[in-house]
C-alpha cells in the first residue's frame, strides 16, 4: 500500500483557529523537556489535544502498546464523543508542544468558523492511517509482521527514523518477543533486504 498523504493544510488551519482558545499543557516552561511526558485524559471531560510542535505516541492504556505515532501539526481526539471512553494516553516526544481544549468548545468553534471541510479531511486521513498500519501488522507470521512494521517505519519522517531504534520501534508496537524480532531482523539484514546501521533503519528493499 502506498503512503497516505497527510493533509497538513487542514491540520494547520484547525490548529491556527483553535489554539487561541486552548490551554498549553506542555512544556510548562519555555524550552522545557517534553520527551517521555505522559498525558492521561480525564474520562469525565473530553478534550481535544493540539500538537503544535514535535511528535507523540498514542499508547493503549491496557498494555502501553503504541497504537500510533503522530507528528505536528496534529489534532488528537477529534473522534471522541460522550460515552466513548478513553483507551489511550499521550506520550510526548522531544521538543513537543501540546495544548488542550474542551471537546464541546472545539465543536462549537469548528461549526462557527466553518471548519467542517478540514474536520472531514483530518478524520478521513486518520482512518486511512489506521488501515495502513493494520495492513502492516495484522499478519499470521511473525516475519510478515516485522516486514510490515519496517514498511510502516520507512513511511515516517526521516528525523524520527534516524533517532529510533528499529528493535524498540517494533517491540513497542507489537506483541512479538524481543528475541523473535532480533532473529527476523538479522535474517533480513543478512539477505540484504534491509539496511540497518547502528540499530537505525536506513532503507528497505524487496520485502514482499
Amino acid at each position: 500500500m502506498s503512503k497516505v498523504e497527510k493533509p497538513d493544510a487542514a491540520f494547520s488551519r484547525l490548529l491556527n483557529e483553535l489554539l487561541p482558545h486552548a490551554e498549553k499543557i506542555a512544556p510548562k516552561r519555555p524550552g522545557g523537556r517534553t520527551q517521555g511526558i505522559r498525558i492521561k485524559a480525564d474520562p469525565e471531560f473530553f478534550n481535544l489535544y493540539l500538537l503544535e510542535e514535535g511528535s507523540a505516541n498514542l499508547c493503549r492504556l491496557e498494555d502501553n502498546l503504541v497504537v500510533s505515532t503522530v507528528f505536528a501539526p496534529y489534532v488528537i481526539g477529534l473522534s471522541c464523543y460522550p460515552g466513548a471512553g478513553i483507551y489511550y494516553s499521550i506520550e510526548l516526544g522531544p521538543g513537543s508542544c501540546l495544548y488542550q481544549i474542551p471537546r464541546t468548545r472545539a465543536q462549537y468553534l469548528i461549526n462557527k468558523l466553518e471548519l467542517q471541510k478540514e474536520f472531514i479531511s483530518v478524520i478521513s486521513y486518520k482512518l486511512s492511517q489506521m488501515y495502513f498500519r493494520d495492513s502492516c501488522i495484522l499478519k499470521y507470521k511473525s516475519e510478515d509482521i516485522v516486514k510490515g512494521m519496517l514498511t510502516y517505519l520507512m513511511e515516517l519522517p526521516d528525523d524520527f527514523r534516524r533517532n529510533t531504534s528499529v528493535l524498540v520501534f517494533i517491540e513497542q508496537r507489537t506483541t512479538l518477543s524481543r528475541s523473535s524480532i532480533q532473529r527476523i531482523l538479522s535474517t533480513l539484514k543478512n539477505e540484504n533486504k534491509v539496511d540497518i546501521v547502528k540499530s537505525r533503519l536506513v532503507n528497505i528493499h524487496a520485502l514482499s
